[in-house]
């Protein structure tokens, strides 16, 4: 217990990200709001900051991937899946954060332009419903599909969409080519052997 304790109340970051994170823990938890820190969104940020615990996840996988012996190439597609995934999933908060934020006023966002312009006279719209359509529009952007149906409604948005088309561009273009690389390198000898064919030909 003496040992896992001054682990756990190290220096941050220490030991290769494994030690410290007690203090991490303690700011993420301390009440703010009994100093004068009455900042809601303020404290949710540092709330936030929680989740740089999630690099220990990295430690796991590669341990687990000791374990269990699966190959490179299918580790690299899964990771490039769940890092899809996750870019996915936060460029969807962004956008269905910019359309709730602004529904108690009458500013147009792009939720209430896909809906129309009977937007008061629809059922009530749950937050399930703004997750699928604010992920719908982050595929759509992901992969330059681009039906036109939602769009960015005001300065905002559009800042939002252009930040969001770059990333997501880059992104893209990152995950085809590891894609690329893992099926070119599934029969390395048969790569092997036509490199040693192209070599030949060029002597010949």
């Amino acid at each position: 217990p003496l040992k896992i304790a001054r682990n756990y109340t190290a220096v941050p970051c220490s030991n290769g990200g494994a030690s410290g994170w007690f203090w991490m823990d303690l700011f993420t938890v301390f009440p703010w709001d009994l100093i004068g820190f009455s900042s809601i969104r303020a404290v949710q940020f540092c709330r936030l900051l929680r989740m740089v615990r999630l690099v220990r996840v990295i430690k796991l996988c590669n341990r687990w991937h000791s374990r269990v012996g699966i190959s490179y190439a299918m580790l690299n597609i899964t990771k490039c899946a769940a890092l899809t995934l996750g870019v996915l999933h936060w460029i969807t908060c962004a956008w269905g954060w910019v359309a709730l934020s602004s529904a108690d006023g009458d500013v147009e966002t792009w939720l209430t332009k896909y809906l129309g312009d009977n937007f008061d006279e629809r059922p009530y719209v749950g937050a399930s419903d703004v997750y699928s359509l604010a992920m719908y529009f982050s595929v759509m952007t992901l992969t330059g599909v681009g039906y036109g149906d939602v769009n960015p409604s005001g300065t905002p948005e559009v800042q939002l969409s252009i930040v969001t088309m770059f990333g997501s561009g880059f992104m893209w273009a990152w995950v085809i080519a590891n894609v690329v690389n893992v099926v070119n390198n599934l029969d390395h000898y048969t790569t092997y052997f036509q490199q040693l064919s192209d070599d030949l030909n060029l002597l010949m």
